[in-house]
């Protein structure tokens, strides 16, 4: 006779296959819609990974969320506590926090030396009036991160493209608002036959005092985001402990209805509070 070690392996075992039975029926009815969100996903990450010039691609990332979501599900089931799962937010959440703050802090070092990107160009043309020759040369000139997006369009523009579709490209690329006015300046100046030096000098010292004023909304608004991503993720790692310490604490909470409703407020709120937060903290000068 089996005993209850086996019993209780045995039917976790089935109940994870039944979890991933229902998920398999759900993609099928709902294959179409799942299908894209999933792609949007990994191309986001795929393009976030490239961006930061991580050696990992969107697919490993997102075989690794799903292989730890799948790990915690079944982990939960075998020690019959579901507590555990309120930790799958943290898988989901948490990769995608840390690529947006890389890409964040990556645009803020390009942002930094434009302006001074711009006055090596505006040198560089007194010598080569050749805009690309220019750019090729201040491209040298400047350090990383903003000389690999600069190499990056200058070798678009050697494969054939012409050099304004690059310049385009590029601020598609970064979403930066700095590139963004930097670059159309310089575009118009192009355009329009001004005296293309004398322009970008000008707008490298624009771009300076704008930066000066981000750069202390920046820090105004920096402590209480970091504080809102902490009280935000505290819940998480604090019902974990609790469990730990006393399983039978918060039973209740995870095995009776009143216990689902509060657990349904209690998300309802968490996420309004963060998205309430970020509003918030969305300062835009």
């Amino acid at each position: 006779m089996m005993s209850t070690a086996g019993l209780r392996l045995a039917s976790s075992v089935l109940l994870s296959f039944g979890v991933v039975f229902s998920v398999l029926c759900g993609s099928i009815v709902l294959k179409r819609p799942l299908r894209d969100a999933v792609t949007r996903y990994h191309n986001k990450l795929d393009d976030d990974l490239r961006f930061i010039q991580s050696k990992y691609t969107g697919r490993q990332a997102l075989m690794a969320q799903a292989g730890s979501s799948a790990g915690l599900v079944v982990f939960s089931m075998l020690v019959h506590n579901v507590a555990w799962m309120t930790l799958l937010p943290v898988v989901w959440l948490v990769p995608r926090g840390y690529l947006g703050r890389e890409r964040l802090l990556r645009i803020v070092q390009i942002d930094s030396q434009v302006d001074t990107w711009l006055v090596i160009l505006a040198n560089s043309l007194r010598a080569s009036p050749a805009l690309g020759d220019a750019m090729a040369s201040s491209a040298r000139l400047v350090p990383s991160p903003l000389s690999d997006e600069l190499k990056l369009a200058l070798r678009e523009y050697q494969l054939g493209a012409p050099l304004d579709v690059a310049l385009r490209t590029m601020v598609t690329r970064l979403k930066s608002r700095t590139v963004n006015v930097a670059l159309g300046a310089l575009r118009i100046a192009r355009n329009t036959g001004g005296n293309l030096p004398d322009t970008l000098e000008t707008s490298a010292a624009a771009l300076r005092e704008i930066a000066r004023l981000e750069g202390v909304v920046r820090t105004k608004t920096a402590e209480g985001k970091a504080q809102s991503m902490v009280i935000a993720a505290m819940p998480f790692p604090l019902v974990g402990l609790l469990n730990y310490l006393n399983p039978d604490l918060l039973k209740p909470l995870f095995n009776t209805p009143y216990g689902y409703v509060i657990l349904a407020a209690a998300f309802t709120l968490w996420v309004a509070a963060l998205l309430w937060s970020r509003k918030i903290f969305d300062v835009d000068i």
